[in-house]
């Protein structure tokens, strides 16, 4: 049996050879290395995701291909490096994705605010917490005046206020924000999705450290259940979510279980 993992392997192998006719067009280059680095990225294969992404834009910005292609292309990159906690080349990426969707899609779309919401997380994981949550209290107003309760970046500016208020410190707040971001992800999104995933382990996290273990176990225990049935044994999330499961078991002094 022949997994994704070899196929992407091999065409990555291909691609980089330099006899290869593509290599004569550049864009559509660019548009096979933007689709394997999507999948290396849902795989959880991170680094090599990136290796692709970055050869794809340097081919973009060479040639001038299609706007659209390209904010997809900011898109991927961004979150690739933000997985990696690579902030520095990140925050460019997200400024250029920010501006570009204004352009193409209009200030108040769904794609401007679900971008502008990663800028301020940015903002959250880099140490300037007030201002993402001044950012994320406006996509949040924007958003459900636009769009709704039901949309994604509604339910993303709400999950990423708890996190804003989980960083500050003000762990009610948190609370409030991630339980409200799991009834509306799980609702409207699914319990498989990514809002869905993050919330469940934000809400671990926040009970752990209010020594609420028997809670955050229920929410951990959760999380790990559907990143092994979605994700696989050995994607970064599922192993994420084993981590969350073995911490709560020491807090309770069940030893054996956490090894």
């Amino acid at each position: 049996v022949i997994t994704v993992r070899e196929v992407l392997d091999k065409a990555s192998k291909n691609l980089d050879d330099e006899k290869n006719t593509l290599k004569q067009q550049p864009l559509i280059e660019a548009d096979l290395r933007t689709t394997i680095g999507d999948i290396y990225q849902l795989l959880g294969l991170i680094p090599l995701s990136i290796v692709h992404l970055e050869k794809a834009l340097a081919l973009h910005k060479t040639h001038k291909g299609d706007e659209h292609k390209y904010y997809k292309l900011l898109r991927a990159l961004s979150n690739s490096y933000n997985r990696t906690d690579q902030f520095d080349k990140q925050l460019p990426m997200l400024e250029e994705a920010v501006e570009l969707s204004k352009k193409l899609y209009g200030e108040n779309s769904s794609r401007t605010l679900g971008m502008m919401s990663n800028l301020a997380g940015l903002y959250n994981d880099t140490g300037k917490s007030q201002q993402a949550l001044e950012l994320h209290h406006y996509i949040y107003a924007k958003a459900q005046s636009e769009l709704g309760d039901k949309e994604l970046v509604t339910i993303l500016a709400i999950t990423s206020l708890g996190a804003d208020y989980h960083t500050l410190g003000d762990y009610v707040q948190a609370e409030h924000f991630y339980r409200l971001g799991l009834k509306l992800s799980t609702a409207s999104l699914g319990a498989k999705h990514g809002l869905t995933r993050y919330n469940l382990s934000r809400l671990s996290g926040l009970l752990e450290a209010l020594g609420q273990y028997s809670a955050a176990k229920e929410f951990s225990s959760q999380f790990l259940t559907i990143t092994t049935e979605t994700l696989g044994e050995k994607h970064q999330d599922t192993i994420e979510a084993k981590y969350l499961v073995a911490n709560l078991y020491m807090a309770e002094g069940q030893l054996e279980q956490a090894e």
